[in-house]
């Protein structure tokens, strides 16, 4: 992705910063289509199924074998809609809430003022030479090297990993570059590790012991920066004192063309669409990877958060209910492996959500007046968290349909239906208008809001939504 045209160059304090304009989102180009487009869609479904709910109650007096099946059919329905209703309402509430203002600027940081910065790289049990190219890659950063180091923070202890690391620092020495450290921490007996959430506080800990930096960025062990990926994400934090974290977002550089489980199709759901849009209500969420956080927003909050799943998560909204700001830099700045295996992506998917629910439930589903840890969110983060955990639990409803639909769609006598239908066949002819008005109504919405996407790769992520769903 080329980088925009610069249109400003500033001096900050000590640091001299360049700004191009934000790069334009798919609803920039027409949001009040978009908009309408989302209104129009919703309404004409909700119309379809009362009419539907209507229709049935019409046929109270039927036979018992008829009624059952309507009943179902309607509940299926219903059923395959909420996880795409759930996303609908939450862009909806958040288009029309906030004013049509252009995105976050795109910053560069140049010369050779930086302030510190400590980069960490979590890992455990990883492949040696993929840590091994994350770790060459944070060292090569485009940074002046006296204020950067580079640390591993190895949770599975192998020597392999601490002597490859011990010749990247010496390489990196040989060519005046930033020092790299490798850290790992000594399991206490009887003690509870909180897996990488534990990683990062102890790397935070440490390195305070050792002269803490003003930043502190973090990647996973596979997924590779660009070379000016702290140029670009410090001033955000610089240039905002209340701002604690910016968060860029993930892209996979090993998926075929045509994304065949969705992968890279999800994160761009995300990124280019809900993200920047919540970054708008100032209600982001961390993007667990590639992210820069100020140390003293950690320290103000006790340390990183201790969870046994979802650090990032936790992370982000406890700063968040702090009163510290997270935001979503638009800027493909890492690259990284996607599971290369179908049983790989579904365990993938799986610590996703086990991690997301353990987090919501931590936070009360961030609803008002029941726990202390979410009593200064705003109504903003409230509705991100609440829509974030009901996707959460919509593959709930998607199971719920697929064992519904073979049921409703199980072969009877067709031929009493006819006459049931014929007697009311004025209503039956509102009903399937109804439906084809909504049904090509949502086809328009899709290619209005996905279409930068590919409408073909959201048609696989869709139908995966489903056969994933167990």
């Amino acid at each position: 992705m080329s980088s925009p045209p610069v249109t400003a160059e500033f001096h900050h304090g000590a640091y001299t910063i360049q700004q191009a304009a934000a790069r334009p989102l798919p609803q920039r180009f027409h949001p009040r289509t978009v908009r309408y487009s989302n209104v129009v869609t919703w309404a004409l479904w909700f119309s379809y199924t009362l009419f539907q709910l209507n229709f049935v109650r019409l046929l109270q007096n039927e036979t018992p074998l008829f009624l059952w099946r309507m009943w179902t059919c309607l509940l299926t329905e219903i059923c395959l809609t909420v996880q795409e209703l759930v996303l609908a309402l939450n862009l909806l509430l958040f288009q029309f809430a906030v004013q049509d203002t252009p995105g976050r600027p795109c910053y560069r940081m140049i010369g050779g003022s930086a302030p510190t910065i400590d980069v960490f790289v979590a890992c455990c049990g990883e492949p040696l030479d993929v840590v091994a190219d994350t770790v060459a890659a944070a060292g090569a950063q485009d940074y002046p090297p006296q204020q950067l180091r580079v640390f591993v923070l190895d949770d599975g202890r192998s020597e392999q990993l601490r002597d490859a690391v011990g010749l990247l620092n010496k390489t990196s020495a040989k060519k005046h570059g930033p020092q790299i450290h490798y850290l790992s921490r000594k399991p206490k007996p009887g003690g509870r590790s909180y897996f990488k959430a534990g990683n990062l506080r102890f790397g935070l800990e440490e390195t305070r012991r050792l002269g803490g930096s003003e930043f502190v960025a973090s990647l996973d062990a596979d997924m590779i920066p660009e070379p000016d990926w702290l140029r670009r994400m410090i001033p955000h934090l610089i240039l905002e004192d209340g701002l604690a974290m910016a968060c860029p977002p993930q892209y996979y550089y090993n998926l075929p063309d045509d994304d065949p489980l969705g992968q890279q199709t999800d994160f761009d759901i995300l990124f280019t669409i809900v993200e920047p849009l919540n970054d708008r209500f100032d209600a982001t969420m961390c993007t667990g990877t590639g992210f820069v956080v100020r140390r003293s927003a950690l320290e103000d909050i006790g340390g990183w958060p201790l969870a046994e799943a979802g650090e990032d998560l936790m992370c982000s909204s406890t700063l968040s209910n702090a009163g510290w700001k997270v935001a979503f830099v638009g800027e493909a700045l890492q690259h990284g492996l996607a599971p290369e295996s179908l049983r790989a992506h579904v365990k993938q998917k799986q610590r996703w959500v086990d991690s997301g629910i353990e987090v919501h439930k931590r936070f009360g589903f961030y609803l008002p007046g029941f726990l202390e840890r979410t009593s200064k969110m705003t109504w903003g983060h409230r509705v991100v968290g609440i829509s974030m955990a009901l996707r959460e639990y919509a593959p709930i409803t998607n199971m719920v349909s697929l064992i519904l639909l073979p049921i409703a769609t199980f072969p009877s006598q067709m031929n009493k239906y006819g006459s049931i239908v014929s007697e009311h066949s004025g209503s039956w002819s509102w009903l399937r208008s109804l439906f084809v008005a909504a049904y090509l109504a949502h086809k328009l919405n899709n290619f209005v809001l996905y279409g930068n996407i590919g409408l073909q790769r959201l048609a696989i992520l869709q139908s995966l939504d489903i056969w994933c769903a167990p």
